[in-house]
Formats: structure tokens, sequence, C-alpha cells
């Protein structure tokens, strides 16, 4: 099923002959004339085997917003369906197109939705982080709240705090991540309010 609705898509597109689709699909071109017969005949619903038709369905879906749908995805493949149904509602908005968790689980029933690996859970460290009471124990120091600009232009703030006392003791904006900058940002840190006894930063 899913590769006829692939096939009709590809047609419906005019990018390839039919010709060109029965060797993009390895069927005989008797077969593609077959379902693209049918699917003119019918819709999407003639796509499917007589016997296993259902007689009725409370959810039947449009067939003309489905294989646009459909075509949409196969164009943009790495798009997700709220993606998807903006830009057919700019293309089109006089349509009534589905919410983008029904256009997700439309696509996910024709096999072009992409399962995403879960994400790898790690477990706490048994470390005990350093206590800070005093002041100039503890400096903790990251690039933190990075946005973009009306320029276009990303700003990624560099903030150092002292861990016991909360002071700011630096916030630096800078176009990029680089090592320069926040060198001479601590070098006049230390020379401003001492060497600490521990710098805490996320990564490095």
């Amino acid at each position: 099923m899913n590769q006829r609705i692939r096939l009709i898509s590809d047609w419906l597109c005019g990018d390839y002959t039919k010709s060109q689709l029965a060797r993009r699909f390895n069927v005989s071109r008797p077969t593609v004339d077959k379902w693209i017969a049918r699917y003119t005949a019918a819709g999407a619903s003639g796509l499917v085997d007589a016997s296993r038709k259902p007689h009725s369905s409370p959810h039947q879906v449009d067939d003309e917003i489905l294989m646009r749908l459909i075509a949409m995805k196969e164009a943009h493949s790495s798009w997700g369906p709220k993606k998807l149904i903006q830009l057919l509602h700019l293309e089109d908005p006089s349509v009534a197109w589905p919410a983008p968790s029904t256009a997700g689980q439309w696509l996910d029933r024709c096999g072009l939705v992409n399962k995403r690996r879960p994400k790898r859970r790690y477990g706490k460290s048994a470390t005990q982080m350093r206590e800070a009471n005093e002041p100039n124990q503890t400096w903790c120091a990251d690039y933190k709240g990075q946005f973009k600009m009306l320029n276009g232009q990303w700003c990624f703030p560099l903030t150092v705090t002292d861990h016991a006392s909360r002071m700011i003791l630096a916030s630096r904006a800078h176009a990029k991540v680089m090592t320069q900058p926040v060198r001479q940002t601590f070098e006049r840190l230390f020379e401003e309010h001492g060497m600490p006894d521990v710098i805490r930063s996320d990564n490095g």
C-alpha cells in the first residue's frame, strides 16, 4: 500500500513518466497503468485491495488532502508534520488542513515517519561537588542564554559568578564561542579579584 501511494504521489508531481515509474518501483508498465486508473476512478481508496477495504470509516481522509500531504513529505523528507502543515496552509489557506498531530498519524501509517532513537540517559555522578562557603573559593563559568540579535547574528553571553556570594563577576557578549576572549576575560578577573580555588564549568 505504501508503495502504491508513493507511486501515485510521484506521478502527480509530473516529474516521472510511466516507464520511469515502473523502473523506479520495480513493477511492470501495465501495473503502473492499473494503479493510476484505480486512483483516477476512486481516489486513494482505489489503491486498497478490494478484499481488505472496509465498508465504512468514521475517520475517512479526504483523498486530495492526503495525497498533497504525502507529496510535500516526499519533497521535504526531514520535515515534521507541524512544518509541513504550515507550508501547505501558506500555499493554500482555503483548505481545512488537519492538525499536525493528525497529519503525523497519517504519515506514520503510510510509513513516512522516521522513528527517533531514544535518548541515552546518564546516571548521576557519585562525585560530591566541593562546598563554597566563602567568596573566591569557587567561580562558576559558562556560556548560557545565547540568542539571535535583530541583525541576524548570534550573541553568546559569557557569565562568571562567585558561587558563595552569587556575585556576577563578568557578563561579556561574544559573537562566537572562542578561546581568546575567554582568556582575556579571566585574566582581567584574576587581576581584579585574585585567583579562586576552583573554577567550575561545563564540558571544560
